[in-house]
């Protein structure tokens, strides 16, 4: 026997409990969430006509294993870095307008290490300063080695000397395989240079996968 309990586009109560679980996009799930039933395997059994199609039962059981979740962040510790207070970590721009200075090293690999692997961080960034009231785009990168770079967050924001702010535009990084760089530009003739900081977090690596976005208007993945 076959159950077909929502199709997509309809505003049901099923579909709204997909909904919520599929939103949650920072999830631990306790157990294989791979392996039938669950939720990952319900979203692989979309049929044709648009409809979920599992046998009697799957469903009430996938609806129950989703129940055993936590949040990734929910009770995680941050700890400032630098951890010596008298440390400064400054990024520079470049010399002509809207281009990005060079990548510079602000956390560098094996920096955190939890007492397992991998060991997962992430990082919320704060501008203790700026050199000049500008504008300015902060990008923070990934990177094994120091010469190739990808891109895991950035933010733009209006920076004067006293200026303040903390943002967490950055994906989580394996510290044991990467270090985390910073790059700037500015709006006006530089160089100018920001002052930054971290409060970083253990990251609890999630099971759900989520694609990795192609448009072109949006090439980072």
């Amino acid at each position: 026997m076959e159950k077909r309990f929502f199709k997509r586009g309809e505003f049901k109560p099923w579909s709204m409990v997909m909904v919520a679980l599929i939103a949650a996009t920072t999830i631990a799930i306790v157990g294989m969430l791979s392996a039938p039933p669950s939720l990952q395997y319900a979203l692989s059994k979309v049929s044709s006509s648009g409809y979920v199609v599992l046998a009697s039962g799957e469903y009430t059981t996938i609806i129950n294993n989703q129940a055993n979740m936590l949040l990734d962040m929910g009770d995680v510790r941050g700890r400032a870095y630098p951890w010596n207070a008298s440390t400064t970590l400054t990024i520079t721009s470049n010399a002509t307008p809207n281009v990005f200075g060079a990548d510079t090293l602000l956390i560098p690999k094996n920096t955190f290490n939890f007492g397992d692997s991998p060991n997962m961080i992430k990082a919320s960034t704060l501008i203790e300063g700026a050199s000049d009231t500008d504008i300015y785009i902060i990008e923070l990168d990934q990177s094994s080695d120091g010469i190739h770079f990808t891109p895991i967050g950035s933010v733009r924001f209006t920076g004067a000397t006293t200026y303040e702010t903390t943002f967490a535009a950055a994906r989580a990084v394996n510290n044991d395989v990467y270090g985390i760089y910073g790059k700037i530009k500015c709006a006006t003739t530089g160089p100018q240079t920001l002052n930054v900081a971290f409060t970083v977090y253990r990251f609890l690596e999630t099971s759900v996968i989520v694609p990795s976005s192609g448009g072109a208007n949006f090439p980072f993945n």
